[in-house]
């Protein structure tokens, strides 16, 4: 009997022993294997300044004062250069860096050359906005402002479509009529398009992430028990039904009071000038499932806005609904349109835009 229970014993500890090793293998590789954890992306500027891109557009501004010597102009530095860096992930647009370059011309805007002056016959759209029109993240020829430039000239032989993202010197749709009126309908527009993100309109997050848990399971020792945890937080976090953000504009009403302010006063000027005006909305890529997605009190209250104040709005929330959201990010920590994205918004607005300067 005796010897029994020490073989049983025996069996035991050799078991317990072989469980550590496994447990000490599995945890070894895991941390040999695991990704770098990814870190914020910033902006590297060509003096070796490095900067967080959510400063993106206080780094891109600049003073009246510094404005380069023609009228009209962006409110931009022109002739800026600068990357966008991300980290430990690649993507097929990113550089080797993981990096992607971002210039702008001679007149601050990120876009080609061209002259202030139209020239005759041209067909010209001025589009303005904040990153989601500048392309945060892509490639200037993956802009859907390109995008949108590269359709049209499949109809017409002499089209510009000017990124105008930033060029208002400010951010938020409520900060754009003063430079449109100075700068931007100078540049003789045929069609000018207003990005509106739906941060315009408050402190929208672009996306919800769940807090860490509060304790970590064997206070966080093995890499292997917090990735589970990780991925068991995430997943009850998914599951969690989200207020809807339209409830901001009750509870903080100055930006979108601003923006519908602004958005009136842009029809003015545009009609002034005979000048087409299209607002379009862009959707935040997060739960873009229609019973989950949190943003739709926002696209409401501006579609109905400017259905009211008889302007044209496109809302591009149906063109992205349904689809998974992480497929449509730059980055996991940039949600911005990734050429994917950029590419359908451009295709989605394409008849508008072509209606607008058919008229």
């Amino acid at each position: 009997m005796a010897k029994a229970r020490r073989t049983l014993t025996g069996r035991l500890l050799a078991a317990a022993v072989g469980l550590l090793l496994a447990a000490a293998l599995s945890e070894g590789l895991w941390r040999l294997a695991e990704p770098p954890p990814t870190t914020a992306p910033t902006i590297r500027g060509a003096d070796g300044t490095e900067v967080p891109l959510s400063l993106v557009a206080t780094y891109l501004g600049r003073n009246d004062e510094d404005r380069a010597p023609t009228s009209p102009s962006s409110r931009l530095a022109p002739n800026l250069e600068l990357r966008f860096c991300y980290s430990a992930l690649e993507r097929p647009w990113l550089d080797a860096d993981g990096c992607v370059s971002v210039r702008t011309n001679s007149l601050g805007f990120r876009d080609l050359e061209f002259d202030a002056t139209k020239p005759a016959g041209q067909r010209r759209v001025l589009c303005v906005g904040d990153s989601f029109t500048f392309g945060n993240g892509v490639p200037l020829e993956d802009t859907w402002v390109q995008r949108l430039e590269g359709l049209l000239e499949q109809r017409w032989d002499d089209v510009e479509v000017i990124n105008g993202g930033f060029a208002a010197g400010d951010h938020r749709t409520g900060g754009y009529a003063p430079w449109i009126a100075s700068d931007g309908l100078a540049l003789d527009p045929d069609l000018v398009v207003i990005g509106v993100c739906l941060n315009d309109l408050g402190d929208v997050p672009m996306a919800l992430t769940p807090p860490p848990p509060e304790e970590r399971w064997l206070g966080g020792i093995s890499h292997v028990l917090n990735a589970l945890q990780d991925r068991r937080h995430r997943r009850e976090f998914e599951a969690t039904a989200l207020p809807d953000a339209g409830v901001l504009l009750d509870l903080v009403p100055e930006p979108w009071n601003a923006a519908r302010a602004a958005l009136t006063t842009l029809r003015d000027l545009c009609a002034e000038r005979d000048v087409e005006l299209l607002v379009v909305v862009f959707p935040m890529f997060f739960r873009l499932e229609e019973d989950r997605y949190p943003f739709h009190g926002l696209h409401r209250a501006v579609t109905e806005f400017c259905g009211t104040a008889g302007i044209d709005c496109i809302d591009l929330y149906p063109t992205f609904a349904g689809q998974p959201d992480r497929p449509l990010w730059i980055h996991p920590t940039d949600q911005h349109a990734n050429p994917i994205g950029q590419a359908l918004i451009a295709e989605a607005l394409l008849p508008r835009v072509v209606g607008a300067l058919e008229r």
